[in-house]
């Protein structure tokens, strides 16, 4: 049986994209793309198992995410970049998984097979992003309360993060 995976907010472009992915998955099947208005009666006509949308242009307040949020079991949200504060954010929201927007097709499966069986899910990309984001914060703290720090560790842990989001 195939997972129902249902997008919400996603642009024509990046649910083309979403469509050939789920299209090409034998155990996803996309049971709909929930716009606007009446997301929790277009969501409970279609029931889908996870909600995949985009969070990165999206107020986190909005009825519309509380809505998608609600309108499934298991959300995975689709963020432009990382750090420990949104993804606390995310989490406490009650978004299950993120992934970067530019992850990988495989990534994007794996993410919604994950939520699925019940667990939480940060693709790698995107933790690899928040652990950089983490490391440049404390390098940066260590500056501010150690002036003789070693510029080189913050020098790099900026040069790693500017790779890593490249």
């Amino acid at each position: 049986m195939s997972i129902k995976v249902a997008v919400a907010g996603i642009t024509d472009g990046a649910l083309d994209s979403l469509r050939q992915v789920i299209d090409s998955t034998p155990s996803l099947a996309l049971v709909g793309d929930l716009d606007g208005g009446g997301i929790a009666k277009q969501a409970k006509r279609q029931a889908p198992d996870v909600i995949v949308l985009p969070l990165e242009d999206i107020s986190l307040d909005d009825d519309f995410v509380s809505d998608a949020l609600a309108a499934a079991p298991r959300a995975l949200g689709l963020v432009a970049d990382g750090s420990v504060s949104g993804l606390r954010e995310l989490f406490g929201m009650g978004v299950n998984g993120c992934i970067l927007h530019s992850a990988a097709q495989e990534e994007l499966v794996s993410a919604i097979h994950e939520l699925h069986e019940g667990r939480r899910y940060v693709g790698p990309s995107l933790a690899s992003a928040v652990v950089t984001d983490f490391v440049v914060s404390i390098a940066r703290a260590a500056k501010q309360t150690t002036p003789d720090v070693d510029m080189s560790i913050v020098q790099a842990s900026e040069q790693a993060a500017t790779t890593a989001h490249a």
